[in-house]
């Protein structure tokens, strides 16, 4: 039995339907990674909980595609442990099936991996962001509904079109193949809105439909601000027990404010920056601080351009990769061709562009600077330009040539691997800094101008970070300081309240006020990426999933106050 990496089944989902539409910039990324199996005994002995998982089509299903209490309970209880005081009173039973579950499939299996739900809430839709604290976030929000509240929830990724399941299980914490999914789309306040207009019944929605957004950014604020509109706060608004006066008053509302409640912080505290690996720190201690980010020539010499797959065998082998080198084993596949660094086959290489070249361009070379999508909270080419820094990214996404989280993670480990100096941009929490702590490569913060009120005001309600025009961009000398540390948020759409109280008081679903209520711990999701990282058997499928039930599990009690 092996970890290894292969093609999983797909159900039909949001990257086929946006291939077909040719929106490839919103399609999902979906990590591969995968836990081979002869028997179903290999994956029992391979994953820390067995649960449900059987070995299909040689690969070991979610231990938890039936849920994720009832298998940490049972396996507490084979070690000797007792029920937790929370969970000996909220009748924790399977999950209740939502719309990514056959309901005839279940019906007709041996071994239910659903229950139909004993009320008819309607169901929710949790609309990640495109990176992991966002994803974890997101399956902790869908475990306690699904399991102890017995709201029927999903992931919402972007499946375009009508379809007998409007979302797909792909990326969901019950997805039957461990799938870990990454959207292209940061914030998609238009699934809020589409939930909105539908009262809150996304069930019966033809485009993408979410119900909330559960991490948000201060680079958000701008589209924040323009979906709260003119009216920012809802308190004002009673809720009788007349249906029809509750929905004439949010449904006039919505269109006033572009149809999400008032923000309310999720509980974690994020920090955004520049990094630095710290063998290149320990090389030149000086590029640690603004001040010393300001010699056109050292930059360029020492931030090289991160080369693909393709471009390595085509402008560096010798060979077009046809024998190994120091850098690569074999040629790419189709699939391979754009990426920075592939595991065990290709290293990664940095090298000198015409960009680079401070010979032929002396007054306009740069450093390479890795940024991400510009709809992401950077301000990187405003605070650059401002400063004086000669460091510019040459990712492929347009309009500030910036990169995906994907390409993002695999130009540091390309770095990591070939030991070369890389500037980049990043964010705590998440589990790279985790994953190279106490290394060479361990992330060292990189520091600009002391953030104002002012600075943060004018960036957050005046630039536009996605703007064609790069004067758009960089803005004014203002908004050139540093990032600050904040609370982060989270978004939940005028569309749950609508259906919330459509329903008489004894018949409400419990979804909106959990939600709005939920503060998930400051240091949870440090302490979730760290079990993920230690677990080690499919770092991309099982071990992200078994880290958090088992965080959940641990501290189900504190959920009590949210219950």
């Amino acid at each position: 039995m092996v970890i290894t990496t292969r093609s999983r089944p797909k159900a039909l989902g949001p990257k086929i339907a946006l291939v077909l539409l040719g929106l490839l910039l919103s399609s999902i990324l979906s990590a591969e990674s995968a836990i081979s199996c002869q028997t179903t005994a290999d994956c029992h002995n391979a994953q820390r909980s067995s649960g449900s998982s059987i070995c299909k089509d040689g690969f070991c299903t979610n231990p938890f595609h039936g849920g994720c209490l009832e298998v940490m309970m049972n396996q507490q209880h084979a070690n000797g442990a007792d029920t937790l005081p929370f969970l000996q009173h909220s009748h924790t039973q399977l999950r209740v099936c939502n719309s990514n579950d056959d309901p005839l499939g279940n019906r007709l299996s041996k071994n239910k991996l659903c229950r139909e739900p004993s009320f008819q809430y309607e169901e929710v839709r949790i609309a990640p962001g495109d990176w992991e604290s966002a994803v974890l976030i997101s399956w902790i929000y869908q475990i306690i509904l699904s399991e102890v509240l017995h709201v029927p929830t999903v992931l919402e990724f972007g499946l375009e079109g009508p379809s007998e399941f409007q979302t797909s299980q792909a990326g969901s914490f019950y997805d039957e193949f461990n799938r870990f999914e990454y959207s292209s789309i940061a914030y998609p306040f238009e699934y809020l809105k589409e939930a909105s207009k539908l009262e809150g019944d996304c069930i019966a929605a033809e485009k993408p439909c979410a119900h909330i957004m559960p991490e948000v950014w201060s680079g958000a604020s701008k589209q924040l601000g323009e979906a709260l509109g003119k009216h920012k706060d809802t308190s004002n608004l009673h809720f009788s027990s007349n249906v029809y006066t509750i929905l004439k008053v949010l449904t006039f509302y919505c269109a006033e404010t572009g149809c999400v409640l008032p923000n309310e912080n999720n509980g974690l505290v994020g920090g955004l920056g520049f990094y630095l690996p710290l063998f290149t720190v320990e090389r030149d201690w000086t590029l640690t601080s603004y001040h010393g980010l300001q010699d056109r020539e050292k930059l360029a010499d020492r931030f090289k351009t991160p080369t693909t797959f393709a471009d390595y065998c085509v402008h560096v082998s010798k060979d077009n990769c046809t024998s190994s080198d120091d850098y690569v084993e074999r040629p790419p596949s189709e699939d391979e061709k754009e990426n920075y660094f592939v595991e065990e086959i290709y290293k990664g290489y940095f090298r000198t562009t015409p960009a680079n070249n401070c010979t032929e361009n002396p007054n306009t070379c740069t450093g390479h600077f890795v940024n991400p999508p510009c709809s992401w909270s950077t301000y990187a080419e405003a605070q650059f330009h401002w400063n004086d820094i000669p460091l510019a990214s040459a990712g492929p996404l347009e309009p500030n040539n910036g990169y995906s989280y994907g390409h993002m993670t695999e130009i540091i480990k390309a770095a990591n691997a070939t030991k070369s100096d890389v500037f980049f941009w990043w964010w705590t929490p998440d589990q790279m800094l985790q994953e190279f702590e106490s290394s060479p490569s361990e992330f060292y913060r990189v520091s600009l101008s002391r953030p104002t009120e002012d600075c943060i005001d004018y960036r957050s309600t005046s630039m536009d970070k996605c703007s064609p025009d790069r004067a758009d961009r960089i803005g004014k000398a203002i908004g050139a300081c540093d990032y600050q540390v904040g609370a982060l948020k989270k978004v939940i759409s005028t569309g749950l309240k609508i259906s919330t109280y459509k329903s008489q008081y004894v018949e409400r679903s419990p979804a909106l006020d959990f939600l709005s209520r939920i503060k998930v711990p400051e240091l949870a999701i440090d302490e979730i990426f760290r079990k993920w990282l230690d677990l080690g058997v499919d770092k991309m499928g099982y071990d992200g999933r078994e880290a958090v039930c088992k965080w959940v599990y641990d501290n189900i009690d504190e959920f009590d106050r949210y219950v």
